[in-house]
C-alpha cells in the first residue's frame, strides 16, 4: 500500500511538532557552581556562595525586560529582616551587543549590589545556562551550601524570598 504524498507531508508535520515541543534544556542545577563574570567596571567577580552561614541572592535581568527594572530598585534596600551575611548579585544576560543600553540603565540606577555580566563561552552562558534561566526576571535563592532554596521566573515574590532568606 503506497502512502500519499499529503499522508507523508502530515506525518512528518507531526513529528516535527511532537520533537519541538520537547525540551532539551537541562534542568537547573540544585547547587550553585562556581561563576566568575566580570562586574560593570571590567572587574572580575565571583558568584559565591553566601558568607558565614549567609544566603545569596542571584537576580538575572536584562535591560528589556519591565519586570526586572521595576524590581531592581527594590533589591537596592532589600535586607531580609535578621539575615546575616546577605549577598545580592544581579547578572545582566543581554551580551556584548547591548553594552550601550547596559550603560544607560546603569547611570541611570545606580545599583548598589554587585552587577555582573553573563558572557557565552564554550557555546553556553556561563551563569544562566548552569542554573537553566531561560526567562527575565528570575531570581535564585543559595544557602551557604550552594543549595538552590528558590526559584522564581517572570513574577518575583520577595515577601517569599524574605521569609527563606531568614
Amino acid at each position: 500500500m503506497r502512502i500519499g504524498f499529503t499522508v507523508k507531508l502530515a506525518l512528518l508535520a507531526a513529528l516535527i511538532g511532537f520533537f519541538a515541543s520537547i525540551s532539551f534544556a537541562a534542568p537547573p542545577s540544585k547547587t550553585l557552581p562556581e561563576i566568575k563574570l566580570k562586574d560593570w567596571g571590567g572587574k572580575e567577580r565571583a558568584i559565591t556562595r553566601g558568607r558565614d552561614g549567609g544566603k545569596t541572592l542571584i537576580f538575572f535581568w536584562s535591560v528589556f525586560c519591565p519586570n526586572c527594572k521595576e524590581i531592581m530598585p527594590k533589591l537596592a534596600s532589600f535586607r531580609p529582616g535578621g539575615a546575616k551575611n546577605f549577598s545580592v548579585y544581579a547578572v545582566n544576560v543581554d551580551g556584548d551587543h547591548f553594552t550601550n543600553a547596559i550603560k544607560a540603565f546603569m547611570d541611570d540606577n545606580k545599583p548598589k549590589y554587585t552587577v555582573v555580566l553573563d558572557r557565552f563561552e564554550n557555546g553556553a552562558m556561563v551563569a544562566a545556562d548552569p542554573l537553566a534561566v531561560a526567562k527575565t526576571p528570575t531570581l535564585v535563592l543559595v544557602d551557604a551550601g550552594g543549595k538552590v532554596l528558590l526559584r522564581q521566573e517572570v513574577e518575583v515574590n520577595l515577601a517569599e524570598v524574605e521569609k527563606l532568606a531568614r
